[in-house]
């Protein structure tokens, strides 16, 4: 079969085999991977395997839900028959919890509850799965929880395959009416809903009697035990919803789907958020394979047809574990040298530019000042002063041509490296003797206007000698 053409699907692997078909993983014509179910061949003749196998068909043909593995299409080729379904790439929950033990309630419950929205849509168009067991129930690797194997099925008003008082299914997992061969109803799936809840919880069965005879009597007359006593930090609350699922009179259990959901939904928003598991947690109760022994195979009748998991399990335990993603040696760290510094250069200073043009400057006024006193006899200064000290001078006699001319105006210049310029005290007008009668005199020459004008100079220089 590997490698051969179904139709329109190119025949890639085995995934399992079971008693009834065979599961392979093929690729359809737009490169999309499918899981083709087919019947053994020896199994083709058997008019009754063959109305089982496509009443299997139809019951997944009539479902369209998200948490429904999906029917594509039934062929009948080569003298057999094929159904193309829905490759879900992920665990079963018999996987998880052999790896796992019991999960963490918060993660059990919101996993059931995904579950249950697909049981209500299949029980809505009147389905009833009649073989609920942890191995039909698979988490993709999206999360999404996902309903497979719908072998055993019944649905309302098709014609039973069965005859009235003979078992069919997963003993473990067997309503008391579906143990006794009686008319089963959605109440059936949810006895069957309670059992996987405490398998979930507990990490095992309620009933776990090693012959068909005594188990089938626990289902009748047991009661089975309460959770807390395998683990103690449950709550009472999910003991209780346990309890009532698993009522032997159907009348007393929850009436529909929607009642259970409701009721495991209030009970998980005081539970604390757990992650997804992405390795097995320390088991810290009893599992299976410690308090019973070595696992044993489920106890499936023999009316019912053979554990076939198509697209669900590989031979012996089940679609393996999604392969671990290839580890990439890491290279040690290299300390990375941070690139230095740049350096710092200061702004180049402005003072030494406007102090050496103020040296060139005064340097300039000093010659001016030294030319001028050359010219000018030395007769002509009048006497220093020293700054911030009052100098009291004799009133001289003053020509009458002198006393009347204005005062030349001399500007000073700026004092040298000073930041504020300093106010000189303004000299005391001379006082001019205006009462004293004023004789005339001849105009004066021009040799008494260069002496007016040498002193003129002389005050000039002695300003500048002062700065």
């Amino acid at each position: 079969m590997i490698g051969s053409q179904i139709g329109s699907y190119r025949i890639e692997k085995l995934l399992g085999e079971g008693g009834m078909g065979t599961v392979y993983l093929a690729t359809d014509n737009i490169q999309r991977q499918v899981a083709v179910k087919a019947l053994r061949p020896q199994l083709t003749h058997d008019e009754n395997r063959l109305d089982r196998f496509r009443s299997e068909a139809v019951a997944l043909g009539r479902l369209h839900h998200p948490n429904i593995a999906s029917l594509f299409h039934l062929l009948e080729e080569n003298d057999n028959l094929y159904m193309v379904m829905e490759f879900v790439d992920g665990q079963t929950l018999d996987d998880l919890i052999s790896q796992n033990g019991a999960l963490p309630p918060r993660l059990a419950l919101d996993i059931l509850v995904d579950g249950l929205q697909g049981f209500e849509h299949a029980h809505s168009r009147g389905v009833i799965h009649r073989d609920i067991k942890a191995s039909n129930l698979m988490v993709s690797a999206e999360g999404t929880t996902k309903i497979m194997d719908f072998g055993i099925a019944r649905m309302d008003g098709a014609a039973r395959l069965t005859q009235a008082g003979r078992q069919i299914g997963t003993l473990e997992y067997m309503s008391p009416e579906q143990v006794q061969g009686g008319e089963q109803d959605a109440r059936s799936d949810i006895y069957s809903l309670g059992i996987l809840l405490f398998e979930l919880l507990t990490g095992r069965v309620p009933f776990t009697d090693a012959s068909d005879f005594e188990l089938m009597r626990a289902h009748l007359e047991k009661a089975p035990a309460s959770i807390r006593h395998f683990v103690p930090s449950l709550p009472a609350a999910l003991d209780d919803v346990i309890a009532k699922a698993l009522a032997k009179d159907p009348n007393d259990r929850f009436q529909n789907v929607t009642e259970l959901r409701s009721a495991l939904e209030a009970i998980a928003l005081d539970l604390p958020v757990t992650a997804a598991l992405s390795t097995p947690p320390p088991v810290t109760i009893p599992t299976r394979s410690t308090s019973l022994g070595t696992p044993k195979a489920r106890h499936t009748l023999i009316e019912a047809e053979p554990e076939d998991r198509y697209a669900t399990r590989l031979q012996g335990s089940g679609l393996p574990t999604p392969p671990a993603p290839p580890v990439v040696p890491v290279a040690p760290p290299v300390a990375v040298q941070p690139p230095p510094a740049p350096a710092v250069t200061a702004p180049p200073k402005r003072f030494p530019t406007l102090a050496a043009v103020g040296g060139v400057v005064l340097v300039l006024i000093g010659i001016l000042a030294w030319a001028m006193m050359r010219s000018t006899p030395q007769s002509a200064a009048p006497n220093r002063k020293q700054p911030n000290a009052v100098v009291k001078k004799a009133p001289r006699k003053r020509s009458a041509v002198a006393a009347q001319k204005p005062k030349p105006q001399v500007r000073r210049a700026a004092p040298r490296r000073r930041i504020v310029e300093r106010t000189r005290p303004r000299r005391a007008p001379r006082e001019v003797a205006s009462k004293r009668p004023v004789a005339k005199r001849p105009i004066a020459r021009p040799a008494q206007r260069a002496a007016t004008s040498s002193s003129e100079k002389a005050a000039l220089r002695a300003l500048i000698k002062n700065n």
